[in-house]
């Protein structure tokens, strides 16, 4: 297990670069992600599924902040689906109240109907803290049974 008991591991953003380059916009957005994780100010995670960029973000008020999604990029199609309970994991383990990210390729906005809501490019939504433990719940009796 990983991070927070999700698949996801903390890696250099350097070495997962030449494998997710060609599905990141180029230009600023790239230099500014892979110089947030370099001064510390981001963190990239890595799963068998793709790469997450997170940092965090003051929220609605001061009790409150939000897990900011600065990157997701998967390795093969349904990944966001597969991963998106250890999101919610991530964040609430946090104790962040919401998640937002600004999708820079198409089509985020149909995998991100439902629970999300669009704000111009904004995406946010709140943690769901059942589906965190309804996952936790089912890795434990996993680990239990094995």
């Amino acid at each position: 297990m990983g991070v927070c008991g999700t698949p996801w591991r903390i890696v250099d953003v350097i070495d997962v670069w030449p494998r997710i380059a060609k599905r990141v916009p180029a230009g600023s957005y790239a230099v500014d992600i892979i110089v947030d994780c370099l001064h510390g100010e981001a963190v990239c995670m890595e799963s068998e599924d793709g790469v997450l960029v997170i940092t965090v973000t003051p929220g609605r008020t001061p009790l409150h902040f939000t897990l900011f999604v600065l990157l997701c990029v998967g390795y093969s199609a349904g990944a966001y689906q597969r991963r998106e309970p250890d999101l919610d994991a991530l964040a609430a383990d946090l104790g962040a109240s919401s998640i937002a990210m600004f999708p820079r390729r198409r089509g985020w906005d149909k995998l991100l109907r439902g629970r999300w809501v669009k704000q111009g490019e904004l995406f946010t939504r709140e943690v769901d803290y059942g589906r965190q433990a309804t996952r936790t719940e089912a890795d434990s009796r996993a680990e239990s049974a094995g």
